[in-house]
């Protein structure tokens, strides 16, 4: 199921891609001295189910998707979250109400891929969990095995199940 999910989503993107001009929001720079010690924040991290219905503002979406996949050495490309080799076979995207975004971390932008809500199929590819049906933004995170594979062949599958827990404890 997960693959037709991903399947549905590329589906989605391409065909409102192809032909329209893709909106751009450039993201301020992150942020990189917070308020809190990693000790602080690690010691008061809580698994939460009831959220507000409140946009994020787009600060708040900055430091999100910098920490996702955000470059943290330009001159050696390096990002937040490890990856294997290098590669970076990840790709993250933020659902908003007004639609699907890719995050670029090059050039610390979304593009808006998808000029529609579609919270309401993700609210049913997640067992319908209201959480997702309601939350004002909601984060995909997915990966090419394949980009894996011409390095560490057998291995894509694994490692970028790997990559993206390590992106989702960034996030």
């Amino acid at each position: 199921m997960k693959k037709s999910i991903i399947f549905i989503i590329f589906c989605l993107c391409s065909a409102v891609s192809f032909g329209k001009e893709e909106i751009i929001i450039r993201l301020p720079e992150p942020k990189l001295n917070g308020s809190f010690s990693l000790e602080q924040v690690i010691a008061a991290r809580r698994n939460v189910s009831e959220f507000t219905d409140e946009q994020l503002k787009i600060n708040q979406l900055n430091q999100l998707c910098f920490a996702a996949q955000g470059i943290t050495d330009k001159e050696k490309n390096l990002r937040s979250a490890p990856s294997a080799g290098d590669i970076y076979p990840m790709q993250i995207h933020a659902v908003l109400p007004d639609g699907l975004y890719l995050y670029d971390p090059a050039a610390h932008t979304l593009i808006k891929k998808l000029g529609t809500d579609i919270r309401p199929m993700l609210y049913v590819a997640s067992f319908r969990q209201q959480v997702v049906q309601k939350s004002p933004c909601i984060f995909i995170i997915s990966g090419s095995a394949r980009k894996v594979e011409a390095k560490y062949r057998g291995k894509g599958e694994r490692f970028i199940t790997l990559e993206a827990g390590h992106i989702a404890q960034n996030i």
